[in-house]
């Protein structure tokens, strides 16, 4: 889903864990060429 956005070229998405309960998605992002992704928009 992140990749179809207009203004992303690679993305690399995975899943970390401090503690059981503190799950997340953290998102590493490329830009197309020339473009500038607003973070807002991504989340």
């Amino acid at each position: 889903m992140l990749q179809r956005h207009r203004d992303v070229g690679p993305a690399l998405v995975t899943a970390t864990a401090a503690t059981d309960a503190d799950k997340q998605l953290v998102a590493y992002v490329r830009p197309a060429d020339g473009a500038q992704p607003d973070e807002a928009e991504l989340r």
